[in-house]
């Protein structure tokens, strides 16, 4: 009787060791810096091109949340929403246009300091913007 009584407490405290061990500590998010440091949040200012719009002025007001952000953009014609995440320096991105121009633009982007610097492509009702650059600078 004492050696099941044994062999059952040992069993449950193995148990516990186990599920303690493996239940993790969590976490999640982040950019890819220990510190979860934001590197995007704030307003960004600079100019824009693609193959159909010459050099336009262009701000963004971003706010990072771990490794996603969100916010808006405005150029001299357009406006819209803004998604997407960050990796590092690097950034993946979603451009929504307003109602009054829909379209989607998707594109890729590094963050060195205080400079963003953009690529991009997509469609509104100007038509398909091929080869779209930005250049901005965290105000």
């Amino acid at each position: 009787m004492r050696t099941i009584r044994f062999y059952l407490m040992a069993g449950t405290i193995l148990l516990s060791l186990t599920a303690i061990s493996c239940s993790g500590g969590g976490g999640g998010g982040g950019n890819d810096d220990p510190n979860g440091t934001d590197i995007i949040s704030g307003t960004w200012e600079g100019t824009f091109s693609t193959s159909l719009v010459a050099t336009s002025s262009l701000t963004m007001i971003l706010s990072q949340d771990g490794n996603e952000f969100s916010g808006s953009y405005s150029a001299e014609d357009a406006s819209g929403s803004v998604t997407g995440t960050i990796t590092g320096n690097t950034i993946t991105f979603d451009l929504d246009p307003s109602a009054d121009c829909p379209g989607d633009f998707d594109g890729s982007g590094t963050i060195s300091g205080s400079s963003l610097t953009l690529t991009f492509s997509g469609a509104d009702c100007l038509g398909s913007h091929r080869n779209g650059q930005a250049n901005l600078t965290k105000r």
